[in-house]
């Protein structure tokens, strides 16, 4: 156990034959991380807000999430599920391959649509909007687009996929009776984040820097990577493993 103490932080980590612990914590935020052979947990926690995030080589999730709102996403080879939730109104979707789903929805109204290779749906149309669907026996798919923004999704009896887009950014997320992934991306940075009954995988990346984590209740796995150093951790109810490494010291 490796320990670093100034007026202005404290770095602490912790290592072992099976994986190592490493962390940050000063008087603004806490950054803490868990890295072994299997995977990578890394995050950052502030008083404003907290991100965290998993990453393997089967998948990554990540997420972003504060008082004001949340946003989810999981990402792997096969498809990617992404989405916004606040406590005014909700942003999720699905996409894939072969097609996307996308839709809004909120205390006042709801957004829905889908769109394929093979055929689009599209329903109501007014001087300030136009709005879109089709329904069949087996589901319905429903949208809504205006000049400032477009909104779309999917619902069937199994799950539904939900989204927003516009100019400035794009919200996408997937929600079924098992989990909910939501993710929210703009063209300055991209939250990510997976949750379901027994944990939630949170992350935030930008262009200057990452940060990703893993909570579970039994343990919390948070760190925060930059071009110029790492800070990663390690915290549960019985010991916390902190730390901080760069290219020239550890």
């Amino acid at each position: 156990v490796e320990c670093c103490w100034s007026s202005r932080w404290s770095a602490v980590g912790l290592e072992s034959s099976r994986w190592s612990a490493v962390g940050l914590e000063s008087s603004r935020w806490s950054a803490v991380g868990l890295e072994s052979s299997r995977w990578s947990a890394v995050g950052v926690e502030s008083s404003r807000w907290r991100a965290v995030g998993l990453e393997s080589s089967r998948w990554s999730a990540v997420g972003l999430e504060s008082s004001r709102w949340s946003a989810v996403g999981l990402e792997s080879s096969r498809w990617s599920a992404v989405g916004l939730e606040s406590s005014r109104w909700r942003a999720v979707g699905l996409e894939s391959s072969r097609w996307s789903a996308v839709g809004l929805e909120s205390s006042r109204w709801s957004a829905v649509g889908l769109e394929s290779s093979r055929w689009s749906a599209v329903g109501l149309e007014s001087s300030r909007w136009s709005a879109v669907g089709l329904e069949s026996s087996r589901w319905s798919a429903v949208g809504l687009e205006s000049s400032r923004w477009s909104a779309v999704g999917l619902e069937s009896s199994r799950w539904s996929a939900v989204g927003l887009e516009s100019s400035r950014w794009s919200a996408v997320g997937l929600e079924s009776s098992r989990w909910s992934a939501v993710c929210l991306e703009s063209s300055r940075w991209s939250a990510v984040c997976l949750e379901s009954s027994r944990w939630s995988a949170v992350c935030l990346e930008s262009s200057r820097w990452r940060a990703v984590g893993l909570e579970s209740s039994r343990w919390s796995a948070v760190c925060l990577e930059s071009s110029r150093w790492r800070a990663v951790g390690l915290e549960s109810s019985r010991w916390r493993a902190v730390g901080l490494e760069s290219s020239r010291w550890s």
